[in-house]
């Protein structure tokens, strides 16, 4: 018996089944970005979703409640100026000392260079990636190992 067109395709179908149950098994690691402007937001998460499942807020308890709560957080992408009392040093040293496995990245304008580089000195700060953000910049900073 010959291999017809329906058989061909039929087979294709289950393998796409397979492969779709399967990705759907595996835990896609997650990145929080929490940053004050919507279209950083969008460009951070348009940019990651290859990778990871974005999930985006301008509000920083919600983001620590992730860091703390939320399984398969695996990176923090915070702005710097985010509007209140803590800024994204702040939220990082707060996040590293909650998750210190998460990857911390400080997205920021450079306007307040002194903040940043005591981030990266106390270690709150892992990377960093420049305001408006590129795809490079971005990807070199989250993309995983």
């Amino acid at each position: 018996m010959g291999r017809g067109p329906g058989a061909t395709f039929c087979a294709g179908r289950v393998l796409i089944f397979i492969t779709e149950a399967l990705m759907a098994e595996k835990e896609v690691p997650k990145l929080i970005v929490l940053e004050r402007d919507a279209q950083s937001q969008a460009d951070v998460a348009s940019l990651a979703s290859r990778w990871y499942r974005v999930l985006r807020t301008a509000d920083v308890t919600r983001a620590m409640a992730w860091i703390a709560d939320e399984p398969g957080v695996r990176v923090l992408v915070s702005g710097q100026e985010l509007g209140g009392d803590v800024d994204g040093v702040g939220v990082l040293e707060r996040a590293r000392d909650t998750r210190p496995d998460v990857l911390r990245v400080l997205l920021t304008h450079f306007s307040r260079l002194d903040d940043v580089v005591a981030g990266i000195h106390s270690g709150a700060v892992q990377r960093m990636a420049q305001k408006p953000v590129t795809a490079n910049d971005l990807l070199s900073a989250v993309r995983p190992a």
